[in-house]
């Protein structure tokens, strides 16, 4: 297994229903990835502002998103591939 950091800027389309934010797809350099599963989800501060991270999986590869809610961007913090 192999972790790469990345803190990269990404276009993310989610669900917004019941006061929780669904990851559903999202954008990079590479192309457009689908999210098959989200592994995990939880959440921190930054200052007074809340971050939510995403460990979510798209055709095998694990990525962790984070979405800062101040400024609604999302990045790419890590990704995990097999091998």
């Amino acid at each position: 297994m192999q972790l790469t950091k990345l803190d990269e800027p990404i276009e993310v389309r989610a669900d917004f229903k019941g006061g929780s934010v669904t990851p559903r797809l999202f954008r990079r350099q590479d192309g457009t990835h689908k999210v098959e599963k989200i592994h995990a989800v939880w959440r921190d501060t930054e200052g007074q502002f809340r971050l939510y991270f995403y460990s979510v999986e798209c055709e095998g590869t694990v990525y962790q998103l984070r979405w800062r809610t101040q400024d609604n961007l999302w990045f790419i913090d890590h990704v995990i591939v097999e091998g």
